[in-house]
């Protein structure tokens, strides 16, 4: 034997070695993107259901009691919107906003706000 190059055997456990690298490596880019995939529609119907209650403050002297449902909403038509508003005492608005949607994997999702609106 001599001293001139690499054996067989330690290229084949540099070779093992790197690939266990890149495959964990793989795994986590595949895990971060999955996350910032949630995270984009968690902000995309947050935006959703600050909307609704938004627009509901600016007309809170029209508001009537009942439940609004509205489907395919953001441009992927991905997200439904109910907002349900009721009256729990005189001169005082509840309004409830739910935004739900599926997530990449399928899952069920959903996002809730509430505010009371004087009027």
């Amino acid at each position: 034997m001599s001293d001139k190059g690499f054996s067989i055997i330690e290229v084949v456990v540099a070779i093992f070695v790197f690939l266990m690298i890149v495959v964990g490596m793989l795994g986590m880019f595949t895990h971060s993107y999955k996350n910032i995939q949630m995270i984009n529609y968690r902000g995309m119907a947050l935006n959703l259901a600050q909307e609704k209650l938004e627009d509901c403050r600016e007309i809170s002297y029209s508001l009537s009691v009942g439940t609004l449902t509205e489907n395919n909403l953001n441009p992927g038509g991905k997200f439904q919107r109910v907002t349900t508003i009721s009256l729990p005492r005189v001169g005082l608005w509840q309004v409830q906003v739910n935004v739900s949607w599926n997530d990449p994997q399928g899952n069920n999702q959903s996002l809730g706000l509430s505010t009371y609106i004087a009027y």
